[in-house]
């Protein structure tokens, strides 16, 4: 082990067949394993995670910077934010069900659609 504390049976934590006090190891909450390599925060579940569930479960908020477990994808952008951000600074289309940015979303009869999907609903009008 690291640190060379002398360990008794009961303070051994065993990593890749070496043993280690429990100073020298991280231990992931969300695979229940212990590691020594870097942990990472998810904000949402407010805990720590290993490197490989970190990459494998869980995603970087585009917006916030938090890392999360539940993201949304926005097309539109091609990026993960997490759910509130999602809230925060997107909107649905009523149409085509995209997330698009809250300044890019045309309100119709306080419904919210895309630029693309308004343009439709407008020249619809005209044409009735």
């Amino acid at each position: 082990h690291d640190c060379g504390e002398e360990l008794n049976e009961d303070e051994v934590y065993w990593v890749d067949g070496v043993a280690y006090c429990r100073d020298c190891v991280n231990y992931c909450q969300w695979c229940g394993e212990y590691h020594r390599r870097e942990e990472y925060w998810i904000e949402d579940r407010q805990f720590y995670v290993c490197e490989s569930c970190y990459y494998d479960d869980f995603y970087y908020c585009e917006e916030c910077g938090h890392c999360v477990r539940d993201a949304v994808f926005i097309e539109s952008e091609e990026i993960y934010v997490c759910e509130e951000c999602a809230n925060e600074f997107f909107e649905v289309c009523a149409d085509c069900g995209e997330y698009f940015r809250k300044d890019k979303i045309v309100w119709i009869d306080d419904t919210p659609y895309c630029e693309d999907c308004a343009e439709e609903h407008t020249s619809e009008e005209e044409v009735c």
